[in-house]
């Protein structure tokens, strides 16, 4: 490389974007790896009441209320909770977003059960999986899969996919 180039290449460098960049990496590998340590069980049990292939393969990070939030996430992959949002901001969404994205999943599928005959209600699945509030699960799951968890439950639409 000649002068020029390593000039250039000199002006170009910057310490605070190559941190940044750096931080950001592994912030998401944390992220990766945790959701491969606890979401095996989820993805199998997703795989077999006929996920899509693109969510099976993605990692689980996020079950239950009592599992994991925003705050509890950020402190096991070893970030302050801004941070963690920063980070998702830059992808164009928020840590809370994908929390409940994946509980509605779960929640879905935890309905599908429902249908095969156990005698859980779908208050206590929105419950179990992580909404407080039955009316704000409707809205959400009516708004990502448009039908409601009843049309789960009574398996009037077997193939719901996320829009």
């Amino acid at each position: 490389m000649g002068n020029d180039g390593k000039s250039s290449a000199i002006a170009e460098f910057s310490l605070w974007k190559g941190l940044a960049i750096a931080t950001f990496s592994g912030v998401m590998s944390s992220c990766f790896s945790f959701g491969f340590q606890f979401g095996g069980p989820i993805s199998e049990i997703s795989k077999t009441h006929g996920t899509g292939p693109l969510w099976v393969g993605l990692p689980v990070i996020v079950v239950t209320h009592d599992f994991v939030d925003a705050a509890a996430l950020a402190n096991r992959v070893g970030v302050s909770l801004r941070t963690l949002q920063g980070d998702f901001s830059v992808l164009g969404t928020t840590v809370n977003s994908l929390i409940r994205m994946r509980r509605l999943y779960y929640a879905r599928d935890q309905l599908s059960l429902v249908r095969n005959g156990t005698d859980t209600t779908i208050a206590e699945v929105a419950y179990n999986s992580g909404f407080n509030d039955i009316s704000y699960f409707n809205r959400c799951f009516k708004k990502i899969f448009s039908c409601s968890p009843k049309t789960i439950v009574r398996g009037e639409n077997s193939s719901v996919q996320a829009e």
